[in-house]
């Protein structure tokens, strides 16, 4: 347990299963939850001097692509009280709980592992409320379908979660699952299902949104949660394996160049260029802003780092620019520029960013005239052609002056 604001240790809560690793925890109506379980196994460190685009898939780590995915698995839940650091209850199933598919919705923890059991339990006793097995219930499990033991970029990670829990239904969506299914939370018969590999979903304002996966059209729906019945559809789909993520007015996933928000109210798309989202985690939502942080791939953008963005209030972003409203004139219109080669068109000197001219610069020089700029304006550093300097600013103008005067 440690202090927030200062990384000091308060404490320690220990627990043993079959071993003390942890594989999972969460905070629900005032209790700990902890999966926890046997080591997990390590794959030594991978280097190599590669050069191809994108994420190695294959050849990462022997684990990695094994067809049995080998982390995250537990066979003995915890409940604890924080306050007391004491053991509430804990469950030990006979086959182990897959962490991935862990989830915490109402009062219930719902524990599975693919193709063979789904069950829920009461969250504050561990009481079983009701179980589904693949020899109980085999058409159930055929119509959640068989599990998808591969990855790539367009499937996503083999880590990824692949049960949400809603209201009224359990989804089961991801990499893993050969499409999208609905069981029912109050006994786990089957709802629906959507045959459409590589689904993404988010839960939100009552309604179950898919983000289709690239290379798809149309299969970005809002969903009806317990029908599966499509209420809208949206023309555009998510680049590669990112993950998708909300806030409260919107869906963020990445796009083909940057990241897209998908407006909910109006339906439509807005893109943020100049960064994509991270590929296990997505745009993460904090404090009203929104971060972006280093991704593990070489998919290259123009940003790289940890970068965040804050509201920006009414500003209207698709506002059309209207030159009679918009363009300041303050003298008589200029024909085209005569460029000349010793001239200075671009930022640092052309669009290949060479910095360097053929201009003769004289033995002596002196200063002709300086423009100082409104203190609130940022300046950007000047270019000059046809006998003009230009240089705009943060304040959205673009100013002209005579280079000689």
């Amino acid at each position: 347990i440690l202090d927030a604001a200062t990384g000091e240790p308060r404490g320690e809560i220990k627990v043993e299963a079959d071993g003390t690793f942890w594989k999972w925890m969460a905070m629900a109506d005032g209790l700990l939850y902890a999966l926890v379980g046997a080591a997990e196994p390590m794959d030594p460190v991978a280097k190599w001097g590669r050069v191809e685009h994108g994420w190695p898939w294959n050849g990462i780590s022997k684990g990695y692509n094994e067809k049995d995915y080998a982390w995250g698995y537990a066979r003995t839940l915890f409940a604890i009280d924080p306050a007391t650091r004491k053991t509430v209850w804990s469950r030990t199933e006979d086959e182990q709980i897959d962490s991935r598919a862990l989830c915490i919705r109402d009062g219930r923890v719902y524990v599975s592992n693919f193709g063979k059991y789904v069950a829920a339990l009461d969250g504050k006793s561990g009481r079983e409320l009701w179980r589904r097995t693949a020899a109980k219930d085999a058409e159930l499990f055929e119509a959640i379908g068989a599990y998808r033991p591969g990855h790539g970029y367009i499937e996503g990670w083999k880590s990824t979660v692949y049960v949400k829990a809603g209201d009224k239904a359990l989804y089961f969506a991801g990499p893993q699952t050969s499409w999208l299914s609905a069981i029912s939370t109050e006994d786990g018969r089957l709802l629906w299902k959507r045959q459409v590999k590589n689904l993404q979903i988010l839960l939100r304002d009552g309604a179950l949104f898919t983000i289709g996966a690239e290379r798809t059209s149309g299969e970005t729906k809002r969903l009806d949660p317990l029908t599966g019945d499509v209420l809208q559809t949206y023309d555009i789909s998510r680049r590669a394996c990112t993950r998708v993520t909300g806030t409260p007015d919107g869906i963020l996933f990445r796009a083909y160049d940057g990241t897209t928000r998908l407006d909910v109210s109006s339906g439509k798309p807005q893109w943020i260029n100049p960064m994509r989202p991270s590929c296990q985690v997505g745009v993460i939502t904090s404090a009203g802003h929104l971060f972006w942080i280093p991704w593990g791939c070489d998919c290259n953008l123009q940003m790289f780092g940890l970068m965040g963005l804050g509201p920006a209030g009414e500003f209207v972003f698709d506002q059309k620019a209207v030159e009679s409203e918009r363009l300041d004139k303050l003298g008589p219109a200029t024909s085209d520029l005569a460029v000349a080669e010793s001239d200075w068109p671009a930022y640092r000197g052309d669009n290949a960013r060479r910095a360097r001219t053929s201009a003769e610069i004289p033995a002596a020089v002196r200063k002709l005239w300086e423009f100082v700029p409104p203190a609130v304006v940022e300046a950007t550093a000047p270019t000059m052609a046809g006998g003009l300097a230009f240089t705009a600013g943060v304040d959205g103008v673009v100013r002209a002056f005579d280079a000689a005067t």
